[in-house]
């Protein structure tokens, strides 16, 4: 399929954007990414996240989930641009297990926090 023919009826709105105008929702014809996910110190996750209703997804009672992506964005309506993104995997107000959401038996539903993403 043809990265047009996929955006094809989506409404698409030109919009400025400081000194220029682009088009949203953005598109996205071309991208790569490649990711990598870590265990790291769940104490020290907690202290980095926003509130203390976001529950890290534990590996062990003492270690959670950290994600590290590349994506590299060939051809976009904003023009070509790469970024690095550090995240966290989570489950909002009750906290999980890796294993607990690998049998469908989580608490919440997971969600990703995005800690840096450099551009």
């Amino acid at each position: 399929m043809c990265g047009e023919d996929f955006f094809r009826e989506i409404e698409h709105r030109e919009v400025p954007w400081g000194e220029r105008s682009v088009y949203v929702p953005v598109f996205y014809q071309e991208a790569i990414t490649i990711s990598a996910v870590f265990s790291a110190s769940l104490s020290e996750v907690r202290s980095l996240l926003p509130s203390p209703r976001l529950h890290p997804i534990r590996v062990s009672p003492r270690r959670c989930l950290v994600s590290i992506s590349a994506h590299e964005f060939r051809r976009s309506d904003i023009g070509p641009y790469n970024e690095v993104g550090i995240s966290v995997p989570f489950t909002l107000d009750d906290a999980t297990s890796v294993i607990e959401n690998i049998f469908g038996r989580q608490h919440g539903e997971p969600n990703i926090f995005i800690r840096h993403l450099p551009v």
